[in-house]
C-alpha cells in the first residue's frame, strides 16, 4: 500500500512538472501560447503563420508564442540540423520583422529555434 501511494505521488509530481500550454490548431500546425499572450494575439499569430506557410496541410509544425513586456518570442520546433545550420537565418529574421510590423504593432519580435522539448537551441534577433 505504501508503495502504491508513493507511486501515485511520484506520478502526480511528474505530471505537475510537465508544463502545458493552451493550443490553437492551424491546418496540421499547432500554436501553443503562454499565459502572457492573449487569445487574440495567438489567433492573429496563427493566421499570420498559416499565411506565411509555416502551418500547412503537408507537415506538422509546432510553435510556441510567448511575450515578455514588449517583446514577442516565436519559438519554432525545428529538426536538429537547424540547431546549428544558419542558412535559413535570413528567412527567420524576415519572419520576425514581418510579424513585428503586421501583427504585433511594432513590438520587438524574436524567433527562437528549439528542440521537441521546447528547449531553445538558438535565438535569431
Amino acid at each position: 500500500m505504501k508503495t502504491q501511494i508513493l507511486s501515485i505521488l511520484l506520478i502526480l509530481i511528474l505530471a505537475s512538472c510537465n508544463q502545458s500550454y493552451p493550443k490553437l490548431d492551424f491546418k496540421k500546425g499547432e500554436l501553443f501560447y503562454t499565459e502572457s499572450v492573449s487569445i487574440d494575439e495567438a489567433s492573429k499569430a496563427g493566421a499570420f503563420l498559416e499565411e506565411m506557410d509555416y502551418f500547412t496541410e503537408e507537415r506538422k509544425t509546432s510553435i510556441l508564442l510567448d511575450k515578455n513586456s514588449d517583446t514577442f518570442f516565436i519559438q519554432i520546433v525545428v529538426d536538429k540540423l537547424y540547431h546549428t545550420d544558419t542558412s535559413f537565418d535570413y528567412s527567420f529574421r524576415a519572419l520576425a520583422n514581418l510579424a513585428e510590423l503586421s501583427i504585433f504593432d511594432g513590438k520587438k519580435t524574436i524567433v527562437e529555434l528549439s528542440d521537441r522539448n521546447l528547449k531553445v537551441k538558438r535565438r535569431i534577433n
